[in-house]
């Protein structure tokens, strides 16, 4: 486990100011196959509700019959998936991926129509949070690109999951059915480690020779109970 600063929590304050959003929000963040999503769900056994950018992401495709019109519009209609009536209900995400991560302007143009609708379901889903019978004092927000889209800002604090290269490569093969050399385009296109770990608050290290649980216990002991 590292963390940036040694002092307590009460020290990052001088570091950013953080917004009075209640609950507080943990932004959770770490490169493909770094475990996030196993931190987020740990987070959860302990209390803390976890939302999932990408999730949200999946979702706005069934969500919103508008965004996959204009991206059958953009890239064809062979993108639609559709149901035993013939509708359209959602978007080959795969296929779609293939083309934004080949093609940067495609990228740009689907993260323009695609991040707006995963922060608004955020938002949306920290207020349900917020409105509970007995509200969490925290959150986890989970975004593979937290900082490269700029959401940290919106965090209290912020946390980063890594793991050494070769095994996340490994895992990712194993969970997408992916080449390895996918997974590496795909990892050459987020931010490297060192920039995660220089921007966040905590990292925690989560490859077969670490102990993860502990860390993250030792995470959760430093975070103050009514706030910063």
């Amino acid at each position: 486990m590292q963390r940036k600063a040694e002092s307590d929590f009460s020290d990052l304050r001088s570091m950013r100011e953080f917004p009075t959003m209640h609950p507080r929000v943990i932004g959770l963040t770490g490169g493909i196959g770094s475990g996030k999503s196993t931190v987020r769900r740990a987070l959860a056994a302990f209390g803390i509700p976890g939302w999932s950018a990408d999730e949200a992401g999946r979702a706005v495709y069934r969500d919103h019959a508008a965004l996959r019109r204009w991206v059958a519009d953009q890239w064809g209609e062979h993108l639609l998936l559709r149901d035993a009536a013939g509708r359209d209900v959602d978007v080959n995400r795969a296929a779609l991926g293939d083309i934004a991560f080949q093609d940067p302007a495609a990228l740009a143009a689907l993260s323009e129509r695609i991040h707006p609708l995963v922060a608004e379901a955020f938002a949306n889903w920290h207020v349900a949070q917020s409105q509970r019978v007995a509200p969490p004092a925290w959150v986890v927000r989970e975004a593979a690109i937290l900082f490269e889209s700029g959401t940290d800002r919106d965090c209290t604090i912020t946390l980063n999951i890594e793991a050494p290269e070769a095994e996340r490569i490994e895992r990712v093969m194993r969970r997408d059915g992916a080449t390895h050399e996918a997974v590496r385009d795909r990892m050459n296109r987020q931010w490297s480690d060192a920039q995660r770990r220089e921007r966040a608050d905590w990292t925690l290290h989560n490859g077969k020779a670490d102990a993860l649980l502990p860390q993250i216990e030792a995470f959760l002991r430093g975070l103050p109970v009514d706030g910063l």
